[in-house]
């Protein structure tokens, strides 16, 4: 991808030949044109996932234009060269991250506290814990609330539990675009 510089195809848009000129901003961007499949080929799983994914995160970013509050949103954290729509996009694409459970604070009694890391590209909105027993019972659910320094959240045991061996702790992160992401950890 390259500006185009030259005066004569300044805001051109479109294919001519092999080149594809895009406008971003007050430039204009020229690339190679996209190689094209055989229209016989059906996609394989993965590539079908992507597509998908990709559809969704396009319709969500139209959407979330058409939204004044969430377009003003998405345009504060719009860096040069990107737009609100670029950013609401990245957004849906990119599910949020968990990257540690850590259960080091809980002891088994109510008021010990379970310390999640949950990320995304923009702003993850909610997280939820549940604990269940070593046969998979359902011991309390609730949300996590979120840690100062905005990538901790902290969830507060409410229920004792007397045997923390095989407990399983689930945990999900909900992110501004509606993805959720889960993970689970098991006491041993």
């Amino acid at each position: 991808m390259a500006i185009c510089n030259n005066p004569i195809m300044s805001g051109m848009r479109g294919r001519v030949g092999n080149l594809v000129f895009k406008r971003r901003g007050n430039k204009t961007i020229v690339c190679a044109a996209p190689k094209t499949k055989s229209k016989n080929r059906k996609p394989t799983i993965q590539e079908s996932i992507r597509q998908d994914a990709f559809y969704k995160a396009a319709k969500y970013a139209g959407w979330a234009m058409q939204n004044p509050d969430l377009k003003e949103l998405y345009a504060t954290k719009a860096r040069k060269g990107r737009t609100a729509g670029n950013v609401a996009f990245r957004d849906a694409y990119l599910p949020p991250e968990i990257n540690e459970i850590n259960a080091s604070g809980y002891l088994g009694k109510a008021g010990d506290m379970i310390r999640i890391e949950a990320i995304d590209d923009f702003k993850v909105i909610s997280v939820k814990v549940s604990i269940h027993l070593a046969n998979g019972q359902l011991l309390e659910e609730g949300n996590a609330v979120e840690d100062i320094s905005f990538c901790y959240w902290i969830y507060f045991i409410s229920i004792p539990n007397n045997s923390l061996r095989g407990t399983t702790i689930q945990v999900s992160a909900e992110d501004l675009a509606g993805n959720i992401t889960i993970r689970s950890e098991q006491i041993l």
